[in-house]
């Protein structure tokens, strides 16, 4: 029992690590593509294709670069519930309710793709859209929650897409998958009294916290990891698109590192004091080679085996997914875009992620002895997700000033028993606006906005299905516990609270460089060469007059004859 409940103390140190997609992936790389509200399966046409959908990189000639900055700010609070005795002016907490109070996530990307004739390939390195630090107080009423995370994930991917038709393009992602930190931490009650109270003690005046409280920090990291995309572009008809496209596989995470579990109270702290002699970096952990001594109380840091090692793993899964983008383009008589609508449906399968994994490296050093500590899980049961997504580009200004207009839903990841502030997953709306100016023909300059909210909920004490760990004392399950479903009950309820309504706010600019795309548009057929003017033909030669035939002369008739004279 003390084996389990000991490793249920450090299996708690994990219950604060988000995930990274699906719904911890609540916003858009590329402002253009935010300010749709992720209508862009089917648009594609920028270098964030690689992601979105490898297929419509072939949408265009030539070079393109993209650089995006993202900041993110979460507004979110939580009020714990079943707390009122420690809950009070003079008592343990002021107020059984705490917020985020992290500042705004910084969130870069950078791409780069180029397309000639029927091919294109194409560079990128970002991050999921996401919000990878929260800080909710280390000594607020939530703090068996979380208390602090603060997590890294990018994706380094390259892609290549073919024109197969004249009207279809297929294309192929492949993402090196790199988790270069993940810290995060709360805390743990390790005291060893029977009964309700965990918090402290209120029955003196002042409160006095458990002297057993301690802060669990974990710092673990996975650097290599490999992920791949396909996409489908289609352009049936000049005012009709269609994209498909789906990360096929998980991505499998496992990071390693270092944890540490260090006691508030510095009375609790010093019976975790190396005694004279001992030479451990670290009095909490040591390898699983050392031995245990016939007398508890003498730990012999020289024998084989009995190095530090508090090495702690950590698995979880990142699930697939699959978009359906459809895109009506309304077009002049010109064949420009005037104004597009795009609906995408994206079904991200968060049901291969039932509960994290946590192996341990070393034994746990504790009340003088040494304790091996098997692999145990932390139950989520996340469930999968959709959300509709509807965007649409208007021209306002053609080739100069374009406005981006978007709104989605989703559906919840976090079922009501298990909902975290690690992990906040509700049921969401957003909407997005932005807008795209052309300085000149070949620079794009976007800045776009997206406000998501989440309504909020309540999950009462009997409801509640992430537990308090109290690694010595026994504690009674509350109503419902299914051991079935949901294990050996290990503690009180740590999640029985009222979930405030939470709100996502985020803001991204990006510039967009377009070069050598001579290509774009077919070259115009030269003029034919003008026919020679046909030579002139020669004038008849003139028909020599007829000769004028002399009219006869009237013959003169003889006069006539004299009569003789009488």
């Amino acid at each position: 029992m003390l084996r389990t409940a000991i490793g249920g103390l450090a299996l708690l140190c994990m219950s604060g690590a988000p995930t990274h997609a699906g719904g911890f992936e609540y916003n858009e790389n590329g402002a253009r593509i935010l300010g749709r509200a992720g209508a862009w399966g089917a648009k594609a046409d920028d270098p964030m294709a690689i992601h979105y959908n490898p297929g419509g990189l072939t949408n265009w000639k030539g070079h393109k670069i993209l650089l995006n900055a993202g900041l993110t700010y979460l507004d979110a609070s939580v009020t714990m519930l079943g707390m009122d005795e420690v809950v009070g002016p003079g008592k343990l907490f002021e107020t059984a309710s705490t917020s985020n109070q992290s500042p705004p996530f910084f969130a870069p990307a950078l791409a780069w793709g180029y397309s000639q004739d029927f091919w294109a390939v194409g560079l990128a390195a970002y991050g999921p859209g996401a919000y990878g630090a929260r800080d909710w107080g280390k000594n607020g009423p939530q703090q068996f929650m979380l208390t602090h995370t603060d997590m890294f994930l990018a994706y380094v991917s390259g892609s290549a897409a073919f024109e197969v038709h004249p009207m279809v393009s297929i294309g192929l992602t492949l993402q090196w998958v790199t988790m270069p930190f993940a810290k995060f931490g709360l805390t743990i009650d390790g005291s060893a009294v029977d009964g309700e109270q965990i918090y402290g003690d209120c029955t003196d005046d002042p409160c006095t916290p458990d002297a057993f409280h301690a802060q669990a920090e974990l710092d673990v990291s996975d650097m290599a990891r490999f992920a791949a995309i396909i996409g489908v572009h289609i352009r049936p008809h000049r005012n009709l698109e269609i994209g498909l496209s789906s990360r096929v596989t998980p991505i499998e995470l496992e990071g390693h590192g270092p944890s540490d579990i260090r006691f508030l109270d510095e009375s609790t702290r010093a019976l975790f004091t190396p005694a004279a002699g001992e030479t451990f970096a670290s009095a909490d952990f040591v390898d699983t080679a050392c031995g245990q001594s016939d007398d508890p109380t003498a730990f012999d840091a020289t024998r084989p085996g009995c190095q530090p090692n508090d090495g702690v793993r950590l698995s979880l899964k990142l699930p697939p997914w699959l978009r359906f983008g459809a895109r009506y383009v309304h077009r002049d008589e010109k064949d420009e875009e005037v104004f597009d609508i795009e609906l995408d449906v994206v079904v991200e399968f968060w049901s291969v992620l039932q509960q994290y994994d946590i192996g341990f490296e070393g034994k746990l050093k504790f009340f003088g002895s040494m304790v091996d500590l098997e692999e145990f899980s932390l139950p989520k049961r996340f469930t999968d997700s959709v959300a509709i997504r509807l965007g649409s580009d208007v021209n306002i200004v053609p080739d100069l000033f374009t406005l981006h207009l978007g709104a989605h839903w989703e559906s919840s990841t976090s079922p009501l028993a298990y909902s975290n502030i690690d992990f906040l997953s509700f049921m969401r709306i957003g909407g997005a606006l932005g807008f795209t100016v052309k300085p000149i023909p070949e620079l794009e300059i976007t800045l776009a906005y997206q406000i998501i909210g989440q309504p909020g909920r309540t999950v009462t004490p009997e409801q509640a299905g992430i537990p308090i760990q109290r690694p010595i004392s026994n504690a009674s399950p509350p109503d419902g516990w299914d051991e079935a479903t949901m294990g050996e009950y290990p503690g009180l309820p740590a999640n029985a609270a009222r979930f405030d309504a939470s709100f996502f706010h985020t803001g991204s600019l990006s510039l967009v460089v377009h070069w050598g795309d001579e290509g774009s548009e077919p070259a115009a057929e030269p003029a034919p060469a003008a026919e020679p003017a046909p030579a002139a033909e020669p004038a008849p030669a003139a028909q020599p007059a007829p000769a004028v035939e002399p009219s006869p002369a009237p013959a003169v008739e003889p006069a006539p004859a004299a009569s003789p004279g009488r």
